[in-house]
């Protein structure tokens, strides 16, 4: 079984006799909203499990309004699938971001026990004191920051997310035309 679009085929396939001989041609008609609904739903767990994200309800049907407005270039349900799985791959990669954020802070936080230990061994009880509320100060930082609690934390993909992600791809300000 093969499945190419019908550019691809002319341009790759049709020229050659002895393959197109072997195949028949299926023209299938891109699905509608709802049918696109209904498979998003049908595979969203598993884009969903890959990136250890959560899509919110109401994105599925944006993901489908926004892919057939702004990526032509594919049919549905294949345009909408692949922004979902964008939307899911980007927040993979932020919250790696903070983590990456988190660990540089947290290892500052270590170098300033070591000097705070240092300070108190030289009874310099001042210093050792603005160490601490560096310390204390970092800790706050990182605290607000999106610390997953757990590796298995996920995030959500909201609309937000979809047209940030739009708009990264494009370079089309969503936002600001919806």
């Amino acid at each position: 079984i093969g499945c190419c679009d019908t550019d691809n085929f002319k341009k790759h396939i049709d020229d050659i006799k002895n393959i197109v001989s072997k195949f028949e041609i299926v023209n299938i008609k891109p699905t509608n909203k709802d049918e696109t609904l209904d498979i998003i739903k049908s595979t969203v767990s598993m884009y969903e499990k890959y990136h250890s994200v959560k899509y919110k309800k109401d994105v599925y049907e944006h993901a489908i309004s926004l892919s057939d407005r702004y990526f032509t270039d594919s049919a549905q349900p294949t345009a909408a699938i692949n922004l979902l799985d964008e939307c899911g791959a980007f927040m993979k990669i932020k919250s790696h971001d903070n983590m990456e954020e988190i660990t540089k802070l947290e290892r500052m936080i270590d170098v300033f026990e070591c000097d705070k230990i240092r300070h108190v061994r030289n009874h310099e009880l001042d210093s050792a004191l603005a160490v601490k509320e560096k310390q204390d100060d970092l800790r706050r930082y990182i605290n607000g920051i999106e610390k997953p609690k757990k590796k298995n934390t996920r995030k959500f993909v909201s609309v937000s997310t979809l047209k940030d992600v739009v708009y990264r791809k494009t370079g089309i300000p969503v936002d600001e035309l919806s």
